[in-house]
């Protein structure tokens, strides 16, 4: 069964949900403890590359990607799920508003059009 989330977004096709992505980050930290990877790469030329920048992003990416789907609780600080919520609508489209100023916003702010979400998973 596909699950849709609030934004229109096919959950299965999410980088955050179920925390796959996130749980592949997580090993591959806990990798770079237990190789000693930190104090080796003090060693390493390349100024092309930061590995601190790099480790700074995995950390980041372990901590944030993450999501149960809106059916659950994950996205809690979501603006679309917490207005639907708001509403008692089970996603944007179901909202007599749609599409709405959080809709635009939600697209210049975080990339994700739903409007045309719910057009393609129609």
């Amino acid at each position: 069964m596909i699950e849709i989330a609030c934004c229109g977004i096919d959950c299965e096709k999410c980088v955050k949900f179920k925390d796959v992505s996130a749980e592949k980050v997580k090993e591959i930290l806990k990798s770079i403890k237990e190789s000693g990877l930190d104090e080796w790469q003090k060693q390493e030329p390349g100024e092309e590359f930061s590995y601190n920048d790099f480790k700074k992003g995995l950390i980041w990416f372990e901590k944030y990607m993450r999501c149960n789907g809106c059916k659950e609780d994950g996205m809690s600080n979501c603006i679309i799920k917490i207005c639907c919520k708001e509403k008692g609508v089970v996603n944007c489209s179901k909202c007599s508003s749609f599409p709405c100023g959080k809709v635009k916003k939600f697209k210049e702010d975080m990339g994700i059009d739903v409007e045309n979400n719910f057009k393609v998973n129609r």
